[in-house]
């Protein structure tokens, strides 16, 4: 079921033992390059007439790290990068220096 997501590692024991009916939260391995998803499709056929079926379930994420793809480390994100902010200052003072 969590395939699109990334690799499913194993349930958590609530969820193993069904205590929550409702909820069921899993350990995936996933990519932290790829944008996550925020919901996926759970397709299934009817048993009594055979038509196709689903839902959408909606996902939330626990314990993800924050990623900078920027210098490919853990630990922070692109957005809030100071050696990028500080590689665009130097660019854009290079390029004006250029100019003139």
């Amino acid at each position: 079921m969590v395939s699109s997501i990334g690799i499913a590692m194993d349930p958590d024991m609530a969820t193993y033992s069904k205590s929550h009916g409702n909820v069921a939260k899993i350990k995936v391995e996933i990519d932290l390059l790829k944008p996550r998803q925020d919901q996926i499709w759970v397709g299934f056929k009817r048993l009594d007439t055979n038509i196709e079926d689903g839902y959408w379930l909606y996902m939330e994420y626990e314990g993800v790290p924050a990623y900078c793809s920027y210098w490919s480390i853990q630990g922070h994100l692109i957005t809030f990068c100071r050696n990028k902010n500080k590689d665009e200052d130097l660019k854009k003072k290079v390029d004006e220096e250029s100019k003139s």
